[in-house]
């Protein structure tokens, strides 16, 4: 039996894909229970990276249509989360308003440890919400929406910069 020669770009999209199996092969349980899956280059060339970006996606058990949850680019080291909420919006537009059978602290997790194994390959993670805006860490979809999250981050912000402010007033004034 032959054996297939990998472009140096399409082995390591596939290396990382058995590794990601590996790792997540409990898959994320609920209402139903998906397997996690990444996947890998269709053949021994990705045309030069051009075709690197593997899939994070959510396959249920007993069949069914596959749900992306990100993606991952080996080419450029990086991983791309969506956030619950992210998720469960395009669910809902692909299955004419269904939720999604999904438990939202269990894909909290889960992306916790997407984020965790990335890293660990070395590779920059962020986490995409609704709106397309990007984060370096998940959100919480029980503790913020997509516009609440945004709200909470302006509100931590205006937090830091007033006692930014506070700090810099007292050096002031203990200088006199």
């Amino acid at each position: 039996m032959a054996t297939q020669k990998y472009t140096i770009v399409a082995a390591k999209a596939v290396s990382l894909a058995e590794l990601f199996a590996a790792h997540f092969e409990k898959g994320l349980d609920g209402p139903v229970h998906f397997r996690v899956e990444l996947s890998a280059p269709d053949g021994p060339s990705t045309a030069g990276g051009k075709q690197a970006l593997q899939h994070m996606k959510l396959i249920p058990d007993g069949g069914g249509m596959a749900v992306v949850i990100g993606s991952a680019d080996t080419t450029r080291g990086v991983a791309e989360v969506r956030t619950y909420e992210h998720v469960a919006s395009l669910y809902a537009q692909r299955f004419r308003g269904a939720p999604i059978p999904v438990d939202v602290t269990r894909y909290y997790e889960l992306g916790q440890g997407l984020a965790t194994f990335f890293r660990a390959m070395n590779m920059q993670v962020t986490f995409a919400d609704l709106g397309g805006v990007v984060s370096a860490s998940p959100v919480r979809a029980s503790s913020a929406t997509s516009s609440g999250g945004r709200a909470w981050m302006v509100i931590v912000g205006v937090g830091v910069g007033l006692a930014i402010l506070a700090a810099a007033y007292a050096v002031i004034f203990l200088r006199r």
